[in-house]
């Protein structure tokens, strides 16, 4: 089983080595009219890739990517073109990712609509750390600190956390910037330090950052690059554990969801792993689920890991996923259910948004005129580090030094090699070659 990183997706299907996930530019005009990224334009993208490699649209188990409407509408053309072509009818499911979940979980949570003290608050934060980054700011909290102003960043989904995080240290630090020389406009926007009113702006901050410090560990938890370890049962149990506390969120981390595009294989694929890490033989499942998962239903699943535990955090008290590990884990027997392992069904697609955040890195402005396939080279190499080293570059160098010795000896190299004053010195040769290698 191999799994493929192409156009925002994670696509599950068997082949022999993973296909190209550099999209070529349209070089007409008539091209670039018709260039988009809808679910057609995609979805004849991916059939293209697939059939250079033998496959078609029916070798695809499931999609992981974004929960965008484009990619739910993909998944239904490619149900439509198996049944019209190959006369199955079966799903093809597109699993949401859990970090974007979770990301507009809590964007939802922050939001002026449904906490306004809690927006107003991060507003103010973020507008003194803009004030702090200008240059004379910066230079009057360098002489009492070396930490940095943090700002949000909508495209980092830690980035608010982060920010307010770094808010307390600063004023941990600067004794709540009393120790800068801040001019009066600066010193308005910092927030009321009143310790004992607990509705005070100081006091919402801290209890805001107590409140995400669990959503970012389940955040950091989510990149984990470990099937055995990030599993969609592992993720419905701690998505189930945050609606207990947080039960607003439903609509984003719920298990019937608008965001879940086939609820019945994100259950019974929950349902198979979590009787396959508690020992039990059977599973409870229903008519539609059991219909959604019917392709795994051939032998036993594999064998369970054992993770180790992480170690808790710095103030002594144990994390959010660390407490969820002590209640899910437990002595595991030897039975499994009746299906095959499903580890392989990632819940997130953090590994194509490294891809992309690679390709970021090597396609810098300097280099927008880099072929598409220098750009594929150098990004699998990177990404696959760990099946190549200075002896493979050393030898590889060798054996292209070796084939350049070797044809510089041939009479055709030979003279290939002559000066310039030689070359134009014999006209009827070169006329006669020429006429001879049109023929």
């Amino acid at each position: 089983m191999e799994y493929i990183p192409l156009s925002a997706f994670i696509m599950s299907c068997k082949v022999n080595s993973a296909p190209s996930s550099v999209q070529d530019l349209p070089e007409t005009v008539e091209a670039a009219a018709s260039f988009g990224f809808t679910a057609d334009d995609i979805g004849d993208y991916l059939f293209d890739v697939l059939a250079s490699y033998g496959h078609d649209f029916s070798s695809l188990e499931f999609l992981t990517g974004d929960n965008a409407y484009v990619n739910g509408a993909l998944c239904t053309k490619i149900e439509a073109w198996i049944y019209r072509n190959k006369r199955i009818r079966r799903s093809v499911p597109l699993v949401g990712c859990a970090s974007h979940k979770l990301n507009l979980a809590v964007q939802f949570l922050c939001s002026e609509s449904e906490n306004p003290i809690w927006s107003a608050a991060i507003s103010r934060v973020h507008t003194l750390m803009v004030s702090l980054k200008s240059l004379k700011n910066r230079i009057k909290l360098a002489v009492v600190t070396s930490l940095n102003p943090e700002l949000r960043n909508d495209t980092r989904w830690r980035s608010t956390y982060l920010m307010l995080k770094k808010y307390l240290r600063l004023v941990q630090e600067t004794d709540n910037f009393r120790k800068c020389s801040f001019d009066r406009t600066t010193c308005n926007l910092i927030p009321v330090d009143d310790v004992e009113d607990e509705d005070s702006e100081f006091s919402t901050i801290k209890k805001i950052v107590r409140c995400l410090k669990r959503f970012d560990e389940l955040c950091v938890w989510l990149q984990t690059d470990n099937p055995s370890e990030v599993k969609m049962s592992k993720v419905r149990f701690y998505f189930d554990k945050l609606l207990t506390e947080y039960p607003t969120l439903r609509r984003y981390l719920g298990k019937d969801s608008d965001l879940v595009h086939c609820p019945d294989f994100d259950n019974a694929i929950s349902k198979i792993q979590l009787a396959a890490d508690q020992g039990k033989a059977t599973v409870s499942l229903t008519h539609d689920e059991r219909a959604a998962v019917a392709m795994y239903a051939i032998g036993a699943g594999s064998g369970v890991e054992v993770v180790a535990q992480p170690d808790s955090d710095d103030d002594g008290e144990p994390s959010f996923i660390e407490q969820g590990k002590s209640e899910y884990d437990s002595k595991r027997p030897k039975q499994q259910p009746p299906y095959k392992s499903t580890l392989h069904i990632s819940p997130t697609s953090n590994i194509v948004e490294r891809l992309f955040s690679r390709c970021g890195l090597i396609m810098r402005p300097h280099r927008r005129l880099m072929d598409p396939s220098t750009l594929e080279m150098l990004v699998m190499l990177r990404f696959n580090r760990d099946l190549w080293d200075e002896r493979d570059v050393d030898t590889v160098m060798a054996r292209n030094y070796d084939v350049s010795r070797r044809d510089s000896d041939t009479p055709a190299s030979t003279s290939t090699s002559m000066s310039f004053a030689e070359h134009h010195s014999q006209p009827d040769r070169r006329v006669s070659s020429s006429s001879s290698s049109s023929l």
